[in-house]
C-alpha cells in the first residue's frame, strides 16, 4: 500500500512540473528598447523621431493632439510630424509604443512661439537728414518687414547678420513737408508696427483742430489751437482750453516739443493759479520736474496729427492737467481745473 502512495505522489509531482514548464515556455516576453529619440519641438514644427529596437512589430498612437501626428513606423524608427505652434503657450502629447507586450511611454512637447521686439520705439521720429534706425526684433518665426509701397523710395530696411534686429535707412527729406510711413512687422501669425516720420520741429508751428478725453472715455473737441515759435527759440501751445488765456511753454528736444511740469499758467477766476502737471502710466501725478512730449503721429486715417505723450523715451506720460493751486508759488493744490487725456491734434 506504501509503494502504492508513493508512486501516485511521484505521479502527481512529474505532472505538476511538466505544467510549470509548459507555463512558463508560454510567457510572452519583449525585447522593446528605445534608443534615442528627438521629441522636443520648436515651435516652427517639423519632425521629430524615435529609434526603437524591437523583435517584434511595433504600433504606435499619440493622445489628444490634432497638431502631432505619426508620419512612419518601420522597424527601426518611429517618425513624427508636428505643425507650427503661433500661440504663446507650450503644448505637449504623450506617444505609446508597443510591441502587444509593453509599453513605452514618451512626452512630445513643443514650445510657444517668441516674438521680441522694443514696443517703446513704435514711433519713430528723425530729423529730414539722411539716417539710420537700429531696432532689436526676432523671434520663432522669420521677421518679415512689409514697407509700404510709397515710402520705398525714401525708406529701406536691411536685417543684421545674426537675426536679431536691422537697420532703418532714411534718405534726406526735401519735400518740405513731413512724410511718414507704418512698417509692418510680422512674426508667426502676430506683429508689430512702427511708426517713421521725418521733419522738422518747425513743421508743426500752426493753428491745429483736436480732442481730448477728461474722464478717458468722453472726446471733448478743441479748436484754433495754436503753435508758435518765440523769438528765444521756444515754443507755446495756446488755446488747449477754447476761449482761455493758459499757454503752454516749452523747448525742442529729440525732434520733438517738450513742457515740463510746475510751470505757471495764469489765474483762473482771479483767485487761483494754475500750474502744470503730468500723470504717468502708473496714476501718479507729477507737479514737477517731469515731462509730457508732443511730437506727430499718423493718424487712423493716414493723415499727420500731433500727439501729447512720452515723445522722447525717459517720461511715460498719458495725461497732463491745468492744476488749480491757492498760492502763487504752487504749493497748495486745490484741484484739477482741466484734465487733458488721449490728446490729439489735427488738421
Amino acid at each position: 500500500m506504501k509503494k502504492i502512495y508513493l508512486n501516485i505522489v511521484s505521479i502527481v509531482l512529474c505532472m505538476t512540473m511538466i505544467t510549470g514548464c509548459d507555463n512558463e515556455e508560454n510567457i510572452p516576453t519583449s525585447d522593446l528598447q528605445i534608443l534615442a529619440s528627438e521629441i522636443n519641438m520648436d515651435a516652427t514644427g517639423g519632425k521629430g523621431y524615435v529609434e526603437i529596437s524591437s523583435s517584434k512589430t511595433i504600433s504606435a498612437r499619440l493622445t489628444d493632439t490634432d497638431w502631432c501626428s505619426i508620419e512612419e513606423i518601420t522597424d527601426n524608427k518611429i517618425t513624427l510630424n508636428t505643425q507650427p505652434n503661433y500661440g504663446y503657450s507650450g503644448r505637449s502629447s504623450q506617444l505609446v509604443i508597443t510591441d502587444g507586450v509593453k509599453e513605452e511611454k514618451l512626452t512630445v512637447m513643443q514650445s510657444g512661439a517668441v516674438f521680441v521686439f522694443e514696443d517703446n520705439k513704435w514711433i519713430q521720429r528723425v530729423t529730414n537728414d539722411a539716417t539710420t534706425l537700429h531696432v532689436k526684433q526676432y523671434g520663432s518665426f522669420p521677421c518679415i518687414v512689409n514697407i509700404p509701397e510709397e515710402a520705398r523710395n525714401w525708406l529701406s530696411y536691411k536685417e543684421d547678420d545674426n537675426g536679431k534686429g536691422g537697420t532703418f535707412t532714411i534718405t534726406p527729406n526735401t519735400s518740405n513737408n513731413i512724410r511718414a510711413a507704418k512698417v509692418t512687422v510680422t512674426n508667426g501669425n502676430r506683429d508689430f508696427e512702427y511708426q517713421i516720420l521725418q521733419y522738422e520741429v518747425d513743421d508743426m508751428l500752426g493753428t491745429w483742430n483736436g480732442q481730448y478725453t477728461e474722464d478717458f472715455q468722453t472726446y471733448y473737441g478743441l479748436k484754433n489751437v495754436t503753435i508758435t515759435k518765440e523769438e528765444n527759440g521756444t515754443y507755446s501751445v495756446a488755446n488747449l482750453a477754447n476761449g482761455q488765456p493758459y499757454i503752454l511753454r516749452g523747448e525742442a528736444e529729440n525732434n520733438a516739443l517738450t513742457f515740463e511740469a510746475g510751470q505757471y499758467l495764469g489765474k483762473m477766476y482771479d483767485m487761483f493759479y494754475l500750474g502744470l502737471a503730468i500723470q504717468d502710466t502708473q496714476g501718479e501725478m507729477h507737479e514737477f520736474d517731469y515731462k509730457i512730449g508732443l511730437g506727430p503721429v499718423i493718424l487712423a486715417d493716414g493723415t499727420i496729427g500731433l500727439m501729447f505723450d512720452d515723445t522722447i523715451g525717459e517720461y511715460p506720460s498719458i495725461a497732463f492737467y491745468f492744476i488749480a493751486y491757492i498760492d502763487e508759488f504752487l504749493d497748495e493744490a486745490y484741484g484739477a481745473a482741466y484734465i487733458f487725456a488721449n490728446c490729439l491734434l489735427y488738421k
